[in-house]
């Protein structure tokens, strides 16, 4: 695996576990101290909670609600999780909202992160008249009777009655949430337990339970205590404060709605544990297989004798795309290479930095050259004598140039399918196409519209084991003709760049054919290991191309070869063309808050 695709590796696995975890980078709205203007007041609040002995609560909550005018309505929210025990939920179904004893519409939604649970009661186009307006919200909520540990350690400024023995359970509630925006002015709660209470303690005008706090705002009062049937009023709650009361019983609680995580892992692993594993399995299975029918792509090697010469007929770009089925980067100036060295064009370097190409071969010429070579002259316009292209930092040059070098890699990948040296491959061409739609629904999934974000994980896990479909060469694979021309290809790319049977190749008497094979060294990426090579067998520097214009500003000998000079300048003169012509390209186209001492967390305001 090449470091590209390593480091493209590398960068989707980091990009899996943000996508996956990104709801965690979400920060939960403040509900406390907040100094905001609410012109908005709730002048009296009463509730009817009905808890039976499974521990599902029946609610109905009637606000009175004093509004000014421009006003749509009031929001209320719902805090899932519980502060005293992080693995606990409390997910709330709404059946009805009512204005003014009439139906009401209402949108629901889930918000930071999926812990907090948002009903907008009203219409953004009716307009409230000013004045007091009645809410009537009636919602359940399973699993809302803790054990007796829930809340043990708060202090009370109202506590009535006594524990009796050893209690071990407890209703530990936010009966008004602590992160309603307004004040209230007056507020009666009804509790209706599934057993008699022994100890009742309430807290109002506070979320953390805290004696000297609620002083400030005037006693919670509490009637009905060692019996089911509870009666808690305050006045003058401020905002942002709500009422929270704990009831101890003397029976265990019933099975409450938990899960492995916290709630702010919800919106990750979702609401359910038996989901949750279902996906994690299914992206195990879904990685294997993926990995295993990305495999399947991977050709056999056919073995790869060192070669003394390319292919017969075959350009420096033909032969780079048989060995790796990709035409590779340095394609297009290859290939004008060989056309120097074919004494079909010559090249030639001016003052400014640019470089011009001109045509020099006559019509029978240009036939006999393979059409991948000959497919790079004519997108220039260089195929006649005298013909030129002038590869300088316009853009118009710049996007024929562009166009060439894309053509180096169409042109040679229709010719081997023409030749018959490849065929497709359906089942390559299927896996390629389900990885590109699994990197898409992955990225649908990661972020979270259908769900939680782990749904996206799959989906993943077929572009992580798959990641083979993306190799160069995947769709394709090629036949025995082709298999004989890549150990050909192969071999003569080992000669080119590896110390193999150096003995067997005399330098000093085949000095043509070591200028003959620089534009396929370059087509390969190795034309300084074929220079070095030469340097090391005859202790001598290589020879200088005759068509190629060396002189013009450079040292003698080693820099002719590398890629910081001598002939990388011309590919730097190309790449120059053709950034600007793509830069050209580039330029033109171009509310309430939550969280109380026990269940019942949540809140709500206007709007």
């Amino acid at each position: 695996m090449s470091i590209k695709r390593v480091l493209a590796f590398i960068v989707f696995v980091v990009a899996v576990l943000v996508g996956l975890f990104h709801p965690l980078l979400q920060s939960a709205p403040s509900t406390s101290g907040s100094s905001a203007y609410e012109p908005s007041s709730i002048t009296n609040f009463e509730a009817d909670y009905t808890v039976d002995s499974a521990g599902m609560l029946s609610a109905t909550e009637v606000v009175t609600v004093n509004f000014p005018i421009g006003r749509h309505g009031i929001f209320q929210f719902f805090d899932v999780a519980d502060q005293s025990d992080p693995k606990v939920r409390y997910y709330p179904q709404i059946s009805s909202v009512q204005v003014d004893g009439r139906p009401e519409k209402y949108e629901t939604s889930w918000q930071n992160g999926g812990t907090i649970y948002v009903a907008k009661i009203g219409q953004a186009d009716v307009t409230l008249t000013a004045g007091q307006h009645v809410y009537v919200i009636r919602y359940t909520t399973p699993g809302v009777i803790s054990p007796s540990s829930a809340g043990a350690t708060k202090t009370f400024p109202t506590t009535a009655g006594a524990n009796q023995g050893d209690p071990q359970s407890a209703f530990f509630w936010n009966v008004i949430a602590p992160g309603w925006q307004m004040s209230i002015a007056k507020a009666t709660i009804k509790v209706n337990l599934p057993n008699a209470t022994e100890q009742v303690q309430c807290a109002a005008g506070t979320t953390s339970g805290s004696a000297s706090a609620a002083a400030q705002y005037g006693p919670c009062t509490v009637t009905g205590q060692g019996t089911p049937n509870l009666t808690l009023t305050a006045k003058s709650i401020p905002p942002f404060s709500g009422m929270t009361v704990r009831a101890t019983m003397a029976p265990a609680n019933p099975p409450q709605v938990t899960l492995p995580w916290s709630a702010r892992f919800d919106a990750i692993f979702g609401r359910s544990v038996a989901p949750f594993i279902l996906v994690i399995l299914l992206s195990i299975v879904v990685l294997v297989l993926a990995f295993f029918w990305a495999r399947t792509s991977r050709e056999p090697e056919p073995g790869f004798p060192v070669m003394y010469e390319p292919p017969s007929g075959l350009g420096p770009a033909q032969t780079r795309f048989m060995a790796y089925e990709d035409a590779g980067s340095h394609g297009l100036v290859a290939s004008l290479y060989y056309l120097a060295d074919k004494r079909l064009v010559s090249l030639e370097k001016r003052p400014d930095d640019s470089w011009l190409v001109t045509g020099a071969g006559s019509p029978e010429q240009w036939a006999e050259i393979d059409p991948v070579s000959r497919g790079v002259a004519e997108n220039l316009g260089v195929t006649a004598p005298g013909f030129w292209f002038l590869a300088d930092k316009s853009v118009a040059n710049g996007k024929v140039l562009s166009a060439a070098k894309t053509s180096v890699a169409t042109d040679s990948k229709r010719w081997a399918k023409d030749d018959g040296l490849v065929v497709s491959s359906r089942s390559e061409q299927v896996g390629r196409l389900v990885w590109v739609l699994s990197l898409v629904l992955a990225v649908v999934g990661f972020i979270g519209f259908v769900g939680p974000t782990m749904l996206g994980l799959p989906f993943a896990a077929f572009v992580l084991g798959g990641f083979g479909f993306m190799k160069t060469g995947v769709g394709t694979r090629r036949t025995q003709a082709g298999r004989e021309v890549w150990s050909r290809a192969s071999g003569f790319e080992r000669l080119l760049s590896t110390d193999s049977s150096q003995d067997r190749f005399d330098f000093a008497a085949n000095k043509d054919l070591f200028i003959s094979f620089i534009p396929y060294a370059v087509a390969f990426g190795v034309a300084d290991k074929w220079a070095q090579k030469y340097r090391m067998y005859t202790n001598s520097e290589p020879p200088t191309p005759t068509w190629y214009p060396y002189g013009v500003g450079y040292l003698a000998g080693s820099s002719l070869y590398d890629s910081n000079g001598g002939m990388g300048d011309f590919e730097s003169a190309l790449s120059s063309s053709i950034g600007t012509y793509q830069a050209s390209q580039s330029s033109s186209s171009s509310g309430g808050g939550g969280g109380g001492g026990g269940g019942g967390g949540g809140g709500g305001g206007d709007w």
